[in-house]
């Protein structure tokens, strides 16, 4: 089946990422059709990889610079691709021998499909172990009628009758996949269907993708809000959350409750919740305000 297949994926600034990648497609003989879509890199990511597509037909490298969201550059990908299968994952991650395998026997009828997505630690310092136990728990979005693009299976037809991604910032896999479900499709989760992802290792990295998150949860909901009274309502939600930070505080706790942690690394851990929450929510303001 995996011949069937085109596997999308975004690039930004993926020069730590590429190699790997690519040389896990290769230790896995992955023969589908994979087209990388380079959406505004300032780094060399697109001359690395366009020199991997020179060895290799099924490489298909673009550059998409319409528009700087990771969701529109799938959607550029998804209208280039020949497959009827198309799996999405990001140039961050890597596709293991289960992934291969579980595609390689699978007949059934597919909607979308998602599996596990395995953060792994490198240094399983403070920032990694937030980073493990706060995002990509594929499961439990699987629960909440959503996953990931990190790890996402749909057929092209499905994809084509939803209308793709919407073109946020960040969150569109979330409005994506509910949709899915309001239209009467399904979300399977396989647990054969595993993707790595190395964990985030340092604040900065956790302040760049608040700051992102933020921006995308502004745009998902200037979007869907219906009046001044939602839009006030949801203002002070947000302001509310700076000051009494109730989800930063579960995170903290639901991490303690896994890790072992001594002092130092539990006031690093209360600094960094904290300040993703703060982060976060003044970007959700930022961004709702500017409109």
């Amino acid at each position: 089946m995996t011949k069937e297949i085109s596997l999308i994926v975004p690039v930004f600034n993926g020069i730590g990422f590429i190699n790997k990648f690519i040389d896990s497609l290769y230790s896995l003989s992955f023969e589908g059709e994979v087209i990388f879509i380079d959406n505004c890199s300032t780094d060399n990511s697109y001359r690395v990889i366009e020199e991997y597509c020179k060895e290799n037909p099924n490489f298909k490298l673009v550059s998409y610079s319409k528009k700087k969201s990771s969701y529109a550059a799938r959607n550029y990908g998804v209208k280039l691709s020949k497959n009827n299968i198309i799996a999405f994952t990001d140039i961050d991650c890597i596709p293991t021998k289960s992934y291969q395998s579980f595609l390689s026997s699978f007949n059934g009828n597919l909607q979308l499909m998602t599996g596990p997505v395995n953060i792994f630690y490198k240094n399983k310092n403070i920032y990694e172990i937030f980073d493990k136990n706060t995002y990509l728990l594929q499961e439990n979005y699987v629960k909440n009628n959503y996953a990931a693009t990190a790890n996402l299976i749909i057929s092209k037809e499905v994809f084509n009758i939803v209308g793709g991604f919407p073109e946020f910032t960040s969150g569109g896999d979330n409005k994506f996949c509910k949709k899915c479900i309001e239209m009467g499709f399904e979300i399977h989760f396989e647990d054969e269907l595993l993707i790595l992802h190395p964990a985030r290792g340092t604040f900065s990295d956790h302040i760049a993708k608040a700051k992102r998150l933020g921006i995308g949860h502004g745009e998902i909901f200037m979007e869907s809000y219906k009046n001044f009274f939602d839009l006030l309502l949801y203002f002070t939600r947000n302001l509310f959350s700076i000051f009494i930070p109730i989800n930063s505080i579960r995170i903290f706790f639901r991490i303690n409750k896994i890790e072992k942690i001594n002092l130092l690394n539990n006031l690093k851990l209360i600094y960094l919740t904290f300040s993703v929450n703060l982060v976060q929510r003044i970007f959700i303001i930022k961004t709702f305000l500017r409109r």
